[in-house]
C-alpha cells in the first residue's frame, strides 16, 4: 500500500525498525496503536455529542466501526439486563 503522507525513503526506515522488533514489542506497538485510535475516536464523538454518557459514547463507537446492526443488537441486550 503506497502512503501518501510518507515519502519513500523514511516508509524504507520505517519498516526496518519495525523489523528490527521483536514480535511482543510489534504486538506492544499494535496494542498501543490500538488503544491511541479508540481513545482520539472517542473524543471525537464526545465533540460532537455533548452530554453524551459513556456508555452511550461506547454503543456509538461499536456502531461507527462494526455497524449500527451490532450497536443496536448490544444495546437491546443491555435494555435486558
Amino acid at each position: 500500500m503506497r502512503l501518501l503522507d510518507t515519502d519513500d525513503g523514511a516508509r524504507e526506515v520505517q519498516l526496518d525498525v519495525y523489523r528490527a522488533m521483536t514480535p511482543d514489542r510489534r504486538t506492544e506497538l499494535a496494542i498501543e496503536l490500538s488503544e491511541d485510535l479508540r481513545a482520539v475516536t472517542l473524543e471525537g464523538i464526545a465533540s460532537r455529542n455533548p452530554g453524551c454518557g459513556e456508555a452511550e459514547m461506547n454503543l456509538k463507537l461499536v456502531a461507527l466501526w462494526h455497524g449500527d446492526d451490532v450497536a443496536d443488537a448490544i444495546r437491546a441486550l443491555l435494555e435486558t439486563q
